[in-house]
């Protein structure tokens, strides 16, 4: 039986910050023995067990392992299914490489008892415990951006659909003979690009160069107002010196966009008047 080491596409983006060892525990974690069939997994488990007698404890092959790997696999099944089936040999590699301050794997040397077992794969459960709690804060941190991310997009869908419930209100409203806004300065500003790009404000090009056009004379005007008013040093300064920067050349400054983007709106929903 082939145990599969595949992991769902948000853990394997959470296991990014994990070494190629936290990795691993991680996919014990995720598919733990207790996951599958116990007819399944059984064999599977006594296979691994087989390999780590052999060849870290020096076990010879004969009736007393193949009796010791039966109920050790007994063992593991009841008191380590929390552990992953390759998680076995790992913990082994381990306690062979003296990675555990209270496992002598000497001490085993020729044997592998139910004791020895369950003095190594304790050890490792303790070793593994800190990658499992690293793991499960990534995810806790993970799962709060990506309720963020669904929270704001909720909130942009939300503003979108009231772009297109304000506009279909505004063309009903004038088609009565109400003014849903009264002036082209309450349009929101927002409104023109998404309700042009969904296609929910369908305008000619000629439509487009009128408004502009006409957008950029009342920029204009309002530039000439504003550099006049001397109520407000800074701001008729500023206007100045939009206007002698683009005195030899078309303006298109950002009044005339925000002018444009309310504008619009304004003169299209203007177009459905009775």
């Amino acid at each position: 039986m082939q145990i599969s080491h595949t992991i769902s596409a948000s853990s394997e983006t959470l296991t990014m910050a994990l070494t190629i060892k936290e990795k691993k525990i991680v996919e014990g974690y995720l598919q733990p023995i207790r996951k599958f069939e116990r007819q399944k997994i059984g064999p599977v488990i006594a296979e691994n067990l087989m390999i780590c007698a052999t060849l870290y404890c020096g076990m010879a092959d004969g009736e007393i392992m193949r009796q010791t790997i039966i109920e050790a696999s007994k063992f593991v099944l009841a008191k380590f299914n929390h552990l992953g089936v390759n998680e076995i040999k790992d913990a082994f590699q381990m306690a062979a490489a003296n990675e555990f301050e209270d496992v002598n794997m000497t001490a085993y040397f020729g044997q592998m008892s139910i004791a020895t077992l369950g003095d190594i794969l304790d050890a490792y459960t303790k070793h593994r415990n800190k990658t499992i709690a690293k793991y499960l804060e990534l995810k806790d941190k993970a799962q709060k951006q990506y309720d963020k991310e669904v929270e704001k997009e909720e909130r942009n869908n939300a503003a979108r659909q009231k772009i297109k419930t304000d506009i279909e209100a505004a063309i009903i409203s004038i088609q009565q003979g109400v003014l849903f806004w009264k002036e082209w300065q309450d349009v929101p500003i927002h409104y023109a690009e998404i309700a042009v790009a969904e296609g929910w404000v369908e305008v000619s090009p000629e439509f487009k160069k009128r408004v502009w056009d006409e957008s950029k004379e009342l920029a204009k005007r309002q530039l000439i107002e504003t550099a006049k008013d001397h109520s407000n040093l800074l701001e008729a300064r500023k206007a100045k010196q939009i206007l002698m920067q683009n005195i030899e050349s078309e303006i298109i400054s950002e009044p005339a966009k925000r002018i444009y983007a309310k504008r619009l709106i304004f003169e299209y929903i203007k177009q459905h008047e009775l």
